[in-house]
């Protein structure tokens, strides 16, 4: 219970001291009270820390009248000279006492930022969008209530089957579950909304072997100096300022062994202050509005094109072992991806790696997986998964990689039971009660998303408060919690190929030659038949989950969460926008992008030895989806951003006995990655490079098999005594038996050293990164995709055309360069190819590009799409001002081998075509731009058409002036004077602009479109 003590008021001049506890370690800083004058209204301060009123006697603190206020403290109170309480009346009053049950200052400390480096003057600074994680001691009665819960859940030990039936429901208390143990943190920002953000409760973890070995496993870290501190709080401000806070501990169906109630904890009054943001965080993602192809920081409006891959899940052999190796090869994977130049990546919550809750219902710890195949029973704990998690989106944030988190990857699909989905929790509550017929039949995959009240057989109701999507909301409210504070949690996939799951389909897996047949467990080798009711369940479920994270928040329990920020994105197997009835739950407004996987396989072409078309069948899905799927009931036929999130080739060949994914091996210098990354940057999608082939993009070990010999090459006789190519990452002569990698090049032998693929990013990331790309802001507004491709010709052209016609970026391909077309692979003969390609057919090598402005002169500048190439064709300028430009590659023709073995092979190249002379390094002629932060101008409405009004900071005269792309004046205006200028421009053509103000000090520049 706690103790309450009052304490007389001493006079102002003097200062008051109350203590009692000495501090044994940091904690979260002094309650400090400067700066008031209250005279009305009802305050209270209540914290573990000292409260300090005022800290500067230059800011003093009053509290008089009818204003009611409390100090309580449960260390200690100074009231130093500045302070006055007094000349109360009516209702007035103030107090200053301690109470021991508040605890210790360390009872409420800070875990990030760190506080040696962001307390200034005993204040916390925080800035915009970081995080801000409190970590708090629970009183002994909470910890008491919940040690008694796991002793009852895991009466047999956590080795063992759990016992739910053994809890005690009133005096037990799960941690997990958030409408028992209710934490919450009341947050008020500078300009005084209020916010409400919840706590979790969570463990620490750590490797069975310090320093890991690559074999070592997490356990509970039963040492750790936080082991106490089990409820965290995580938020990232997003306004600048001083914010003000409080936390409160509730467990209002719990009561301690002599029947009483849980004393309630509330802690109020502390502050902390947001500074601006750093350089390289800019906010959260959002969809583009002025496109709906690409996403953009929503603060800052600059675009963002998710240059990434899956890294998915580590290698798991056995559910729950999470190995050290495979975490760390995760994280190195994220540093692989940002050197290389990548800022995206998707991550699985496998069940054996990083998720909240397994086999076990709304209990995010220990689990127990029994799988069907060998009746093995795989022992692992979700916290210890989730602190690992943990660090993996910490890493992301260091490097600036945005993560699309896939939740429930294995949900009940037609495949992958033995290994993922056979100890999924809510099969095991909800699905297996409801076969059809009972307990032998398939199951009724609806209640996997909403239980049903059928009380009444005529009227059945979905349950939201109870049944299964009680427990979605509340696994949801989890994550949010321990996550979604992270700008760098951008993306949230509920499921992994939705269409996969049970009945969303026909699928007969009863069939022994069925792929999927041994993949499932014995009683579910069943005829499923499609419930024609599943795809609107789903729909609807994508709905309500999508507007719980997302709704306003009206109660600390049961509200929606109000986290505005994520988005939902809806993934599928069947990549045929033609099948609209198969994609009815991309029309909930709660998905925002759509991801259709795109995986490709052909022995037929592989062994052929044809050109590959895959890129432009890719193309072409893309378009037809983003004309398929416009939002629903949306006036404006709004679409949603599209990509290709499995983008992967599966190519197969028959080379001897080797019959296999040709991407899995000796790729050293790609050829399929390389032209997935480029095709899908200029087809119109929001990410480009998501291929699954993950382990070889990384070359994460024991992921590769080695190469198959060629066995008719001298070259590999002589230097590979062993028969056989390395398959270990660094050079080529690191392979414990001495096998290495050499090729035959017209006699040569070229030693070829293995290594990793996220180089090829870098490239694409310097072109979009490009002042000229910037400065025209490319991304930021409207585009449209084209492609020139033929097959006859073996070339393809891929390109990004701006709304207004004025400028195009692009890529164009021989369709010779292909995998195929590499290594020993080409010829299988004697001599094997390195990295050559016929050039194609096409004579002249020439390409059209149309739809451009006329009367412009247009430069075309060209890119190398490889590192450490700097052969390109010729910079040329296209004079005719017809509106097409010709681009011309005669200078740097396609095709052949280059001759230093590095990445110059002539089979692609970037391009853009722009209306001015220098992209790489422009900047507009006669804007010298001066940006003090409190000068500015507005334009609107902008996009506009036929009048542009232009808001100014004062009164002073000014002078605006519009440019076209190429600095030349369209219109003046001098000596303006007024709040808000109307400029007619119906003369002026349809395009992108610059307008320029000036009052002879001050100068900015902003870009206009007329359309």
């Amino acid at each position: 219970m706690l103790v309450r003590k009052i304490h007389r008021l001493l006079p102002a001049a003097f200062a008051m001291v109350i203590c009692s506890h000495a501090i044994a370690q940091v904690a979260y800083p002094d309650v400090y009270i400067n700066d008031v004058d209250w005279t009305s209204g009802t305050r209270f301060f209540t914290v573990p820390q000292r409260i300090i009123s005022p800290g500067d006697a230059n800011l003093p603190a009053s509290t008089t009248e009818a204003a009611h206020t409390e100090f309580i403290s449960g260390t200690e109170i100074r009231l130093t000279p500045g302070f006055h309480g007094g000349d109360l009346t009516g209702d007035g009053r103030f107090r200053a006492w301690i109470d021991q049950g508040l605890g210790v200052p360390e009872d409420v400390i800070a875990i990030s930022p760190d506080p040696t480096t962001h307390v200034v003057e005993n204040v916390m600074h925080v800035e915009k969008w970081e995080k801000l994680e409190l970590a708090l001691k629970l009183p002994q009665e909470y910890r008491d209530a919940i040690d008694q819960f796991f002793g009852n859940y895991y009466s047999n030990g956590v080795t063992n089957a759990s016992t739910p039936g053994n809890i005690d429901d009133v005096h037990d208390l799960n941690p997990f579950a958030d409408d028992s143990l209710q934490l919450v943190m009341h947050l008020t920002s500078p300009s005084g909304a209020q916010r409400i953000k919840w706590g979790f409760y969570m463990t620490e973890a750590m490797w069975t072997v310090e320093p890991p070995t690559p074999d070592a496993l997490l356990v509970d870290d039963t040492s750790d100096p936080l082991l106490s501190h089990n409820i965290h709080f995580r938020f990232a401000p997003d306004e600048e300022g001083t914010w003000q806070f409080a936390l409160s501990i509730k467990a209002p169906h719990t009561v301690n062994m002599a029947n009483e109630a849980l004393a309630e904890v509330h802690y109020n009054g502390y502050t902390f202050i947001c500074d601006p943001p750093l350089a390289d965080n800019k906010g959260y993602l959002s969809v583009n509005p002025n496109n709906r192809r690409s996403l953009w920081f929503k603060t800052t409006e600059e675009p963002f094109m998710g240059l990434g891959t899956n890294i998915a899940h580590p290698l798991v052999s056995t559910p729950g072992e999470l190995k050290f190796k495979n975490f760390d090869l995760m994280r190195r994977s994220i540093e692989d991806l940002h050197s290389g130049g990548g800022n995206y990546a998707r991550i699985f919550m496998m069940g054996g790696a990083f998720a909240t809750e397994w086999q076990n219902l709304g209990v995010y710890d220990h689990y127990r997986a029994p799988q069907c195949y060998d009746n093995a029973v795989h022992i692992g704990n979700c916290q210890n998964q989730n602190w690992a998690l943990d660090r993996v989106i910490d890493q992301a944030h260091t490097n600036g990689i945005y993560v699309q988190l896939c939740i429930d990857p294995y949900p009940p699909i037609k495949v992958y039971e033995n290994t993922n989905w056979h100890s999924h929790a809510y099969v095991d509550a909800f699905l297996e009660p409801s076969r059809i017929p009972q307990g032998s039949g398939t199951y009724d995959m609806k209640q996997f998303f909403y239980s049903i009240d059928q009380s009444d057989p005529q009227n059945p109701v979905r349950l939201y408060d109870s049944g299964v999507f009680y427990y979605w909301k509340r696994k949801y409210k989890y994550i949010m919690s321990r996550w979604g504070y992270s700008v760098n949690l951008a993306v949230i996939e509920p499921f992994n190929e939705i269409d996969q799951i049970l009945t969303y389909a026909p699928t007969n897996i009863s069939d022994p030659n069925f792929p999927e047949y041994n993949t499932t467990c014995p009683e579910n080798r069943l005829n499923w038949l499609e419930d024609p009711y599943l795809q609107t369940t789903i729909k609807d479920w994508l709905t309500d989950i999508a507007h719980y994270v997302r709704g306003p928040v009206t109660d600390p329990v049961s509200s929606s969460l109000g986290d505005t920020t994520k988005l939902f994105l809806l993934s599928y197997a069947l990549a045929d926008p033609s099948q609209l009835a198969h994609y009815i739950p991309f029309t909930s407004p709660g998905v925002d992008l759509i991801d259709a996987h795109k995986g490709y396989g052909s022995d037929v072409i592989a062994d052929q030895g044809q050109p590959d078309g895959k890129m432009n069948d890719a193309y072409d899905s893309a378009h037809d989806f983003w004309n398929s799927f416009p939002e629903l009931n949306s006036p404006l036929g709004e679409r949603k951003p599209f990509n290709h999130g499995e983008f992967s080739h599966n190519t197969r060949v028959n080379l001897g006995t080797f019959h296999d994914d040709l991407e899995k091996i000796f790729l050293n210098y790609d050829v399929s990655f390389h032209n997935e990354i480029w095709a899908s940057a200029f087809s119109g999608k929001f990410a480009a490079g998501t291929s699954w082939n993950w382990y070889r993009i990384f070359w994460w070990q024991d992921a590769l098999p080695r190469p198959p010999a060629n066995p008719f090459s001298p070259v590999f006789q002589q230097h590979h005594p062993q028969g056989y190519y390395s398959n270990v990452l660094g050079g080529t002569d690191l392979d414990p038996n001495g096998a290495s990698n050499y090729i035959d090049v017209g006699g040569l032998a070229i030693a070829i050293p293995n290594r990793k693929l996220t180089h090829h990013f870098k490239p694409l990331a310097d072109l979009l990164m490009l002042p000229g790309v910037q400065n025209f802001q490319f991304f930021t507004w409207d585009y449209t995709p084209h492609k020139l491709y033929s097959a006859s010709d073996q070339i393809e052209c891929y390109y990004l055309q701006s709304s207004d016609d004025v400028m195009a970026i692009g890529w164009v391909h021989n369709l010779n360069a292909w995998v195929m077309n590499s290594f020993y692979l080409s010829t299988g003969l004697n001599n094997e190819n390195f990295l050559g390609c016929d050039p194609p057919n096409l004579l002249p090598q020439t390409i059209e590009i149309t739809g451009l402005l006329e009367d412009h002169n247009y430069y075309i500048h060209w890119f190398p799409t490889r590192m450490n190439s700097t052969i390109c064709p010729a910079d040329a300028e296209d004079l005719d001002q017809n509106g097409s430009v010709t681009l011309d590659l005669s200078s740097a023709m396609l095709g052949g081998t280059y001759n230093n073995y590095l990445d110059t092979l002539h089979s692609d190249y970037a391009f853009i075509i722009s209306p001015f002379p220098e992209v790489k390094s422009l900047t507009l002629p006669t804007v010298e731009q001066v940006r003090p932060s409190d000068w500015d101008f507005t334009l609107f409405p902008n996009p506009t058409r036929d009048e542009l009004f232009v808001r100014l900071p004062d009164d002073k005269p000014k002078s605006i002036v519009i440019y076209d792309l190429a600095g030349r004046q369209i219109n003046v205006w001098s000596s303006v004077i007024g709040p808000v200028q109307h400029l007619p421009i119906t003369e002026i053509a349809k395009g992108a602009y610059w307008v320029r103000v000036s009052d002879g000090s001050n100068s900015k520049t902003k870009q206009l479109i007329i359309h």
